[in-house]
């Protein structure tokens, strides 16, 4: 597009690997949000039980059904609840799968809540007034989240156009007025004249990229 030169292509293919990273970063946030929001839920039911009578080791149990019925037994939470109540049956503990989990994901809230959990456990607090607490704040954080959310989701739509803008002008008017970008290729003066627009284009990109990325 900007040199329509093989030499070209090959010199710069290693923005390519950019890309593929950040679009690899664009799924691996996808998942964490998706096993943040099934971990908030599993924490809702756990609690749930636990003001219900049930054992903390039994509400993790319980929650397991819950996860499996709202988001299924495929689910991000339900191979990890599977993972703790295997933990328990062969003596490791919930905080420390919990903290486990949180290290593995890198989720703040679930590396977190695994602390509290243990402090609570080891230090005899009230767990379930502590969980109902701790649920209650992941609850308003995700509130948060999702206003953010809606507020840039417009923001980021006009990003993606704006991306792939400059490539649909270029096919346009190569396809109307062949031989108009002619003096642009194959001489000094045009690649370093592309070489400007596409490194502006680049830091656009990226510049884009960061201002619709708002975390809480």
């Amino acid at each position: 597009m900007f040199y329509r030169s093989l030499w070209g292509l090959i010199v710069l293919a290693p923005m390519g690997l950019y890309f593929l990273k950040t679009i690899k970063e664009d799924e691996c946030k996808k998942r964490k949000t998706r096993l943040a929001l099934q971990f908030k839920d599993c924490i809702k039911s756990v609690s749930a039980s636990m003001k219900a009578g049930y054992s903390v080791e039994n509400a993790f149990r319980e929650s397991l059904k819950d996860i499996n019925l709202v988001y299924g037994e495929d689910s991000l939470m339900s191979a990890e609840l599977r993972s703790i109540i295997s933990g328990l049956s062969n003596n490791v503990t919930i905080e420390d799968k919990l903290i486990s989990l949180g290290e593995r994901s890198g989720i703040e809230d679930v590396r977190e809540f695994g602390e509290i959990f243990r402090i609570a456990k080891r230090g005899g607090g009230n767990l379930t007034e502590i969980i109902y607490d701790t649920v209650s704040l992941m609850e308003k954080k995700s509130e948060i989240d999702a206003e953010i959310d809606v507020l840039i989701s417009s923001r980021r739509t006009e990003s993606r156009i704006m991306e792939a803008v400059p490539f649909a002008i270029i096919v346009y008017i190569s396809a109307t007025s062949p031989g108009f970008f002619e003096s642009l290729y194959h001489n000094i003066t045009g690649i370093v004249i592309m070489t400007i627009c596409l490194g502006a284009y680049f830091g656009a990109v990226i510049l884009s990229k960061k201002i619709v990325s708002i975390e809480v």
